[in-house]
């Protein structure tokens, strides 16, 4: 038995090494962002990320962070730039790519200048993925939302490690 590219199998599989390798690659870069922020003496927890904590709490937080961030993100920074370009600038992958990773850098700069540049690192990163599958949208927005909550996930994680998330306390609090 063959296995062709559009067999289903063939794209389930490959579509679970992009999402791995999209999600190491953004894993190394908050690695890299945690070193810049402690090289900088910058918080890695911006004051824009406790007011939101402090806003609509760690439950909420942390689900919308793992579920519908990650969906709407890949909409309004991958989908929709790359369709644009795509008509403006005749299918430029690299007018696509730049100007996804820019808008998603900018719209992290809210958490500071470190957070945005490596926002639009993360941006590359992501859009990079989303180009892989465009000719197939609703698999390449699954593919890139998927590695996208897996990222999240990791960082809601750290911040519970770190007491910066006490999901534990919201959670006895909202049982009680």
């Amino acid at each position: 038995m063959s296995i062709s590219a559009t067999s289903p199998s063939f794209s389930a599989s490959a579509d679970g090494l992009l999402v791995g390798r999209t999600v190491g690659v953004c894993l190394l870069l908050d690695l890299l962002y945690r070193i810049t922020c402690w090289m900088t003496g910058a918080p890695y927890y911006s004051p824009a990320f406790e007011r939101t904590m402090e806003q609509i709490g760690p439950i909420p937080f942390a689900l919308l962070a793992v579920t519908v961030g990650p969906v709407q993100e890949t909409l309004v920074f991958q989908a929709v730039p790359v369709a644009l370009i795509h008509r403006v600038f005749e299918k430029s992958r690299h007018a696509a790519l730049a100007t996804s990773a820019l808008l998603f850098g900018a719209a992290h700069l809210i958490y500071g200048w470190q957070y945005g540049l490596f926002g639009v690192l993360g941006g590359v990163v992501f859009c990079s993925a989303y180009l892989a599958r465009e000719r197939q949208p609703i698999r390449a927005i699954a593919v890139v939302s998927l590695a996208h909550a897996v990222n999240n996930l990791f960082f809601v994680l750290v911040a519970v490690h770190d007491g910066k998330l006490p999901l534990a306390a919201a959670l006895r609090g909202a049982t009680a």
